[in-house]
């Protein structure tokens, strides 16, 4: 009976230490597993959509993302030259969770146009244009002509769920080299206001659009949302609303008699395209904003000398055209209004995050087109692998 019993506590013993030892190897090898996981570094710089494949393994991912620089104008009196540069774009990086085969939806913001006028005998203005991502299209006046604001550049989820945004920055007016557009927004504030005697405001960290600046009989579009776009200014034309994710366009810029309509909202019944930019004695052209994507609101078109607005999309909404050469809005969470006075400067684009987000960085000096770099790091983002152990006996 003792031999029976010594025989069955031993085999019983031997059991479990099997187990245990398969149950060390499983936790063993889920760790060699998440260690093994593939290094992601992945840019992204040409202005436009795009997606990206979150790989095998890896359950959080490091995106940077920076907004468009604003276009800079150009002063044909007393000696012709560029005006003030435009503002620099944001750029923020934030740590998001995902999950393995998760495709996510990348839209690079470009910079704004550079404003224009040729030399004798035509003098041709020309405004410049927004950049991709909504930015709001620069104006013309006789003498000078402003840039165009800078596109955001957004990392969103396959439905549409921003996961972070960086606003662009806003281009400068056409009279003045000590202008200023506004810069885009980092975390948690607005985007900058423009300089001079009547800016256009930067759009809020809520996703509300920026009011445009003004003068009499004349006003520039404001910006839109991706919550709420900003109200019109006699001439000007309204932001238009988002459905909190999905950005309404930027109004265009006008007269009162002439005014520049508003921007649509954003959803299904839009597709993002950017404002025209009026046409007045040829050959002079202000400009028209820069295209959002499929579901944003639609730019409000301008006037003859008033720029577009920029289209909305998802995550970001259109800036305000300006008139009179003053300087258009940038895009952003919440878009930049443009302005109606050639010596002053448009607001710019605010920025967002997911409120999951963790390593939350952003600053307000990016130059030059938008871009964007997502990163994992085969150790920290690996996706954890536990095996369940299993007792028998």
């Amino acid at each position: 009976m003792g031999g029976f019993a010594d025989h069955w506590s031993l085999t019983t013993v031997a059991r479990r230490l099997l187990i245990a030892s398969g149950v060390a190897a499983a936790a063993f090898y889920g760790l060699t597993g998440s260690l093994n996981a593939a290094a992601v570094s992945q840019s992204f710089a040409t202005p436009g959509s795009t997606t990206f494949t979150v790989p095998a393994g890896v359950c959080f991912v490091t995106i940077t993302a920076s907004g468009g620089q604003g276009g800079t104008g150009f002063d044909d009196i007393p000696v012709p030259g560029p005006t003030g540069s435009g503002a620099d774009g944001a750029t923020v990086t934030a740590r998001v969770a995902v999950t393995p085969s998760q495709t996510l939806n990348v839209f690079v913001g470009g910079a704004g146009g550079n404003g224009t006028i040729a030399p004798s005998p035509s003098f041709a203005e020309t405004g410049g244009s927004g950049g991709l991502g909504g930015g709001g299209g620069g104006s013309i006046t006789k003498g000078g002509v402003s840039g165009g604001g800078g596109g955001a550049s957004v990392v969103a989820t396959a439905t549409g769920a921003p996961l972070v945004v960086a606003g662009g920055g806003a281009s400068s007016g056409g009279l003045s080299a000590t202008v200023t557009g506004g810069a885009g927004g980092v975390i948690g504030g607005p985007g900058g206001s423009g300089t001079g005697t009547a800016p256009g405001a930067g759009g809020s960290a809520a996703g509300t659009g920026g009011s445009a600046g003004s003068t009499s009989g004349s006003a520039a579009g404001s910006g839109g949302g991706v919550t709420t776009g900003a109200a019109a200014i006699a001439g000007g034309g309204a932001g238009g609303n988002g459905n909190g994710t999905v950005g309404g366009g930027g109004g265009g810029g006008g007269f009162t008699v002439t005014p520049g309509s508003d921007g649509g909202p954003g959803g299904a019944s839009q597709t993002g395209q950017a404002g025209a930019g009026g046409t007045g004695s040829p050959p002079n052209i202000s400009g028209s904003g820069g295209a959002g994507n499929s579901n944003g609101g639609n730019g409000g078109a301008g006037n003859e000398i008033g720029g577009g607005g920029g289209g909305g999309g998802v995550g970001f909404a259109g800036g305000g055209g300006s008139v009179f050469a003053g300087g258009a809005g940038a895009g952003g969470y919440g878009a930049g209004g443009g302005t109606a006075n050639a010596d002053s400067g448009g607001g710019g684009g605010s920025s967002f995050v997911a409120s999951t987000a963790t390593g939350v960085t952003s600053s307000a000096t990016h130059t030059g087109g938008g871009a964007v770099l997502i990163a994992s790091d085969p150790t920290a983002d690996a996706c954890p692998i536990v095996a369940a152990p299993r007792f028998t006996g």
